[in-house]
């Protein structure tokens, strides 16, 4: 775990990763909460069903990029070391941008996040 002057970043970014498989694979949350933090990095949807809708579309293909083609697919996951990259994502180009380091059934992996947007891959 990296912590120095953005161990707060780092901190948050890991955990959203923690909870986003925690929901999909049923382990703690909801399944809704793990698509929503995905896409939005929020626990709850907004724009209603249809942001839902977006969310789990989003996530979906995301993880079949990955060859895993449904939530129950995902046997382990553990979530490794954070590094803070910068300090200009997001919309307002204020938002700290963080790669944090994932296992997903014995793959390493690697991720982007952005609070407020996607969780995207690293390749």
């Amino acid at each position: 775990m990296t912590f120095g002057c953005h161990g707060a970043e780092t901190h948050e970014a890991q955990e959203r990763m923690r909870r986003i498989f925690d929901g999909v694979t049923g382990k703690a949350g909801t399944v809704e909460q793990g698509i929503c933090l995905w896409t939005f990095g929020s626990m709850t949807c907004p724009g209603g069903a249809q942001g839902f809708d977006r969310a789990a579309s989003t996530i979906e293909a995301a993880l079949r990029a990955k060859g895993i083609n449904a939530f129950a697919d995902i046997t382990s996951f553990e979530v490794g070391d954070a590094t803070y990259e910068r300090g200009d994502g997001g919309i307002l180009k204020v938002s700290a941008v963080v790669r944090v380091k994932i296992t997903l059934n014995g793959a390493p992996l690697e991720v982007r996040c952005i609070d407020g947007e996607p969780v995207t891959w690293i390749d």
